[in-house]
């Protein structure tokens, strides 16, 4: 609900044990309207956000599914 009318890309914990998720729109003003929002969510549960960034068309970007285990993203 918090996320609007985007996609959940997935979800993946890194080496580092930081949580990586990839929330995808269709256009960039839903991007920049909802990240804002889902974090502060997040915040709200007490949980930390060390990076919010929207990123757009980037191919090099570390791409994993909604089911993956918990692995390096």
């Amino acid at each position: 609900e918090v996320g609007g009318p985007g996609q959940l890309g997935g979800i993946a914990k890194d080496d580092a044990g930081w949580v990586h998720s990839l929330v995808y729109y269709r256009g960039r003003d839903d991007a920049d309207r909802y990240l804002h929002e889902i974090s502060e969510c997040l915040r709200s549960k007490g949980h930390s956000v060390h990076v919010e960034k929207v990123l757009e068309d980037v191919d090099d970007f570390p791409r994993f599914g909604p089911n993956e285990p918990e692995t390096s993203a």
